[in-house]
């Protein structure tokens, strides 16, 4: 089973349901919080996460019901997804707003564009579009 908190995904499964979720999950941008709690954690893991940045932890013992090991290992996995959460939604306050390429013609739409930002508290990076 998988839930979308808008902000990230995480999912519980065994071997088919982390096949499932995988896949979606792999498909979202870099950054945004991704979990997977599965009982095929371990070993060859490549076709679970691919290059993405999807965390695959294991569930230590199967997923079907709540007992005393697995009690230990949802409360970690909650503590571990909330902060992976709200350090991203923290990143995103004081993230960079702008980041544009210019040349010499936009420059002065840029200048206005980036001092606006400033003065809003935000950080913008200019660079050109190539090596000048």
């Amino acid at each position: 089973m998988g839930v979308s908190l808008g902000a990230g995904v995480i999912g519980v499964s065994g071997s088919g349901g982390t096949s499932l979720l995988s896949s979606p999950f792999m498909s979202l941008p870099i950054g945004i919080p991704k979990l997977v709690v599965s009982t095929v954690a371990s070993g060859q893991t490549l076709p679970y996460i691919g290059t993405s940045d999807l965390v695959l932890l294991p569930s230590i013992v199967d997923v079907d019901n709540v007992n005393s090991v697995s009690r230990v290992v949802f409360s970690n996995v909650a503590a571990a997804f909330a902060g992976m959460v709200i350090g991203r939604i923290q990143s995103l306050s004081n993230s960079f707003k702008v980041v544009d390429n210019y040349v010499w013609v936009t420059t002065p739409c840029v200048d206005v564009v980036r001092d606006r930002l400033h003065r809003e508290g935000h950080v913008s990076l200019v660079f050109p579009p190539f090596p000048l």
